[in-house]
């Protein structure tokens, strides 16, 4: 999963749900103002994992990309011996 599938995925949910995206917007805003040192806390937080998710993501294109040539190369090598 690339940045440009996240920002096609954003848009493409903007343009769904228009109304309540801008509702959860402004309702976070509200409760920045209401209470910053929590919720900075709390998007430090969501900036993390997803940052996480988005490095995992790519161990894991790499581990499945790998498993795939290694079988490739085993069937090669099973049908070299017969």
């Amino acid at each position: 999963m690339g940045v440009e599938s996240i920002v096609s995925w954003t848009l493409d949910l903007y343009h769904s749900y228009t109304v309540f995206v801008i509702l959860f917007l402004v309702v976070m805003a509200i409760v920045t103002i209401i209470n910053p040192g929590p919720m900075f806390r709390f998007y430090l937080f969501v900036l993390f994992m997803a940052s996480v998710l988005y490095v995992l993501s790519y161990v894991a294109d790499s581990l499945i990309s790998g498993s795939e040539s290694r079988k490739n190369l085993s069937t090669k090598s099973m049908r070299a011996i017969d």
